[in-house]
């Protein structure tokens, strides 16, 4: 009898055993899986800010000011009064023709409350044409479930290789104003595209 009782616990240690180490595999498979899911994540934010900033190329290169504010997302046409004056000085800013030199994904941003999710990718670009280096970064918003119409491109920030290379240089991000972000080394502070255009007016 004794010995039938020992069997029966063996039997039932050896199925607790067997039970911890598929829990301990099922665990490391999820945490693994959710790993692999947000770098998939990661990887599918970097590629879209990649095609949008292949867009923004196309029609600098193409010194198509409409062009390049069709580019940014229905929210930020909507609400941003002066961008298609933006979209003209920026064309007007940058010269002839260039490609990407340098490429870096910054960062993904996510934000989630309550199950509503915003995510954020920021890239930069080193972009060099004929006559003129440029720094040029991106913020998109590949989720926005607080506001659909903000998905697409939210920021473009422009700024002559010089300017980037100055100590204090500071690199724009989701947190700002959505639009377009220009500066050159003969400015000391940042203006806005349509307050240039009336300085260049008078």
């Amino acid at each position: 009898m004794k010995k039938v009782k020992q069997c029966i616990i063996r039997g039932k240690k050896g199925l607790c055993i067997i039970l911890c180490i598929i829990s301990v595999l099922n665990i490391v498979g999820c945490d693994g899986d959710r790993g692999e899911n947000q770098k998939d994540q990661s990887l599918s934010v970097q590629e879209h800010t990649d095609q949008i900033m292949n867009q923004v190329l196309g029609a600098l290169n193409a010194h198509d000011a409409e062009q390049l504010t069709n580019i940014f997302s229905e929210g930020v046409r909507t609400n941003v009064s002066n961008l298609s004056d933006m979209s003209e000085v920026a064309v007007e800013f940058y010269q002839e023709t260039g490609e990407i030199v340098e490429s870096n994904y910054m960062m993904t941003e996510k934000k989630s409350k309550y199950g509503t999710i915003s995510i954020a990718g920021t890239s930069y670009y080193i972009v060099e044409t004929e006559e003129e280096t440029y720094f040029i970064l991106i913020v998109i918003y590949d989720r926005n479930d607080f506001d659909e119409s903000m998905e697409g491109l939210y920021l473009l920030q422009i700024v002559s290789y010089d300017v980037y290379e100055q100590d204090g240089f500071k690199c724009k991000n989701k947190d700002y104003d959505p639009g377009i972000y220009i500066q050159n080394d003969r400015a000391d502070e940042y203006e806005e595209p349509a307050d240039m255009l009336e300085k260049e007016k008078k």
